[in-house]
This record gives structure tokens, sequence and C-alpha cells, in this order.
């Protein structure tokens, strides 16, 4: 029964969205097309060059690097096992949602089970760092302003890893073998797995931007307008933010609450991502609510001193 009421809802969801797209066809290709361009002139130079950097450093042993350098410090702090060092470590670098792609495959080789790849998920889930930097700059002339948002960001971070630390088995040491190719063999590998990545991300940024229009023709407050759009899409949030009449300080709340949550399209592809592992998304989604309130709390002690 409950299941016949959710599909109703988005059959009726969806012919709305038909009607509307009719109705405002003019609007919805405006949307599109800017979609488009945000993807061109923001997506691609910030996604593409870190997609190309982390295959490089894996195929030059990279990780291990940071393992023996870390393996120490995440231990005896965070009792982390190896693979979940490797895990948090790639998130940091890549992104999402790739970081999704390695906790999956940490599962699917056994280095992990299941509920610790939930966990994970909680703590080791952050925005592509080019992608972010760029985008804080868009919005923020300050300099100092973006280092403070980027800052609470990631240290919000390891505060949740900390308070799962309990929850993190220290399972054996991770042995990663990675075959060393040529430098071009890299580089070709590495453009032919990050096209279908960013093509997937286009087509998502495009429906959810959609949808935030469409729910935006019934929203004349443009505050509210862009937080939904936040919401939905971090990326399209952001750029409206940038254009946005309010006072700086109401900016970096709303910029962290974005980039905390991260907007359902990126957590729709990281759940369609971990479905398949039948891995819950229940702590990645709760994880990044309580990273909303630490970013908001740390935001607010930051700016009392």
């Amino acid at each position: 029964m409950k299941k016949n009421i959710t599909n109703y809802i988005y059959i009726v969801i969806t012919c709305l969205v038909t009607y509307l797209l009719f109705k405002y066809n003019n609007v919805f290709k405006l949307t599109i097309l800017k979609s488009c361009d945000l993807f061109l002139k923001n997506i691609i130079p910030s996604i593409l060059p870190m997609i190309i950097i982390t295959d490089i450093l894996n195929n030059y042993n990279f990780i291990k690097i940071v393992i023996i350098i870390f393996r120490k410090f995440f231990k005896n702090i965070f009792r982390m096992s190896d693979a979940s060092i490797y895990a948090f470590v790639m998130s940091i670098i890549t992104g999402t949602p790739t970081n999704a792609y390695i906790v999956s495959n940490l599962v699917n080789m056994k280095y992990i089970n299941n509920n610790e790849a939930a966990q994970i998920l909680s703590y080791a889930t952050f925005l592509n760092p080019l992608f972010l930097y760029n985008m804080l700059n868009s919005i923020f002339i300050d300099k100092t302003i973006v280092f403070k948002i980027l800052l609470i960001y990631y240290l919000s971070n390891f505060i949740i890893l900390f308070f799962n630390r309990n929850q993190i088995s220290n399972c054996n040491d991770l042995n990663i073998n990675i075959n060393k190719n040529t430098f071009t063999k890299v580089l070709s590998d590495s453009i032919k797995r990050a096209t279908p990545i960013l093509i997937n991300i286009l087509g998502t940024i495009i429906f959810y931007l959609v949808i935030s229009e469409a729910i935006n023709l019934f929203i004349r407050n443009e505050l509210a307008s862009t937080f939904i759009s936040g919401l939905l899409e971090v990326s399209g949030g952001l750029f409206k933010l940038s254009s946005l009449n309010i006072s700086i300080l109401l900016k970096e709340y709303i910029a962290i609450i974005f980039i905390s949550f991260g907007g359902f399209s990126i957590q729709a592809q990281i759940k369609n991502i971990i479905i398949e592992n039948n891995i819950s998304s229940k702590p990645f989604f709760k994880g990044r609510i309580i990273q909303i309130a630490i970013g908001i709390i740390l935001l607010y002690l930051i700016n009392l001193i």
C-alpha cells in the first residue's frame, strides 16, 4: 500500500513538471543552458583535473605513503583501520561521489563490512576541493572568509570522525596492489574514466536544477528560492548565492549549510552507488545533518573571536 502511494506521488510530480515544462518552456530552456554553462565553467575545470591527479597519485603508490605517514596518528586518535584511513584520505582528495566508489570497492574486496562502510561515509564525505575553492571564491572576495569556511568544513568532518571512533573496526592492515602503468597510459585511462562520471554529474545537475526551477516558479522570495536550490543541488545553490543581495555574514552561514548538506543531487548519486552493496545510507544522511550543526556552531564561535 505504502509503495503504491509513493508511486502515485512520483507520477503526479512527474506529470506536474511535464506540464510546467510546456507552459514555461523558455524558462526551463534558460535553466538547462545555465546548468550547462555552470558545468562547463565550474564543474569540469574543478573535477576533471582532480580525477586525473588522483589516478596519477594512485599509480605511483601515493596512498601507501600516506598510510605509512599517518597510520600511527589515525590509529591512536581515531582507532582507524588502514582501509578507513585510505577511504578518508582519498575522499578528501577526490570528493563526492568518487568516495562512494572507493568505499564500495573496499566492501567488495572484503577489507570492510557494510556497517563500517556506512560509518565511513558519515564522516568521509567531502565536496571536490578544487570545485569548492572555486565556488567559494566566486561568492566571497575576501580570501580570509574562503579559508575560514574551508577550515570549518573539513574540521567538522574530523569531529564527526572522532565521535565515531568506537564504531570503526580495527581490521588487518590494508594491502593495496597497484599495477604501475606508464604516465601516458594512466592519463588516457583517467580521461576515459572521467567521461561517464562527468556526464552523470551534468545530467544530475540539469535534473535537480529543473526541479528547483519548477518549485521556484511558485516562490517569489529570492532568499527562499536560493535556499531551495542549494538543498537540491549544491553548485546551483552556491551560484545563486553569489549574486544574492544579503549580508556577508548570512552568506557564510548559508554556504556552510549548502556544502555540509551536499544537496539531494549528490546524495542521490551516492545512494545509487552504495545500494548495490546493501550499504545503509542512514548514517551518511545523519552525518550531513550533524555536520551542518557543527559547522554553524564553529562559524559562530570563530566569528566571536
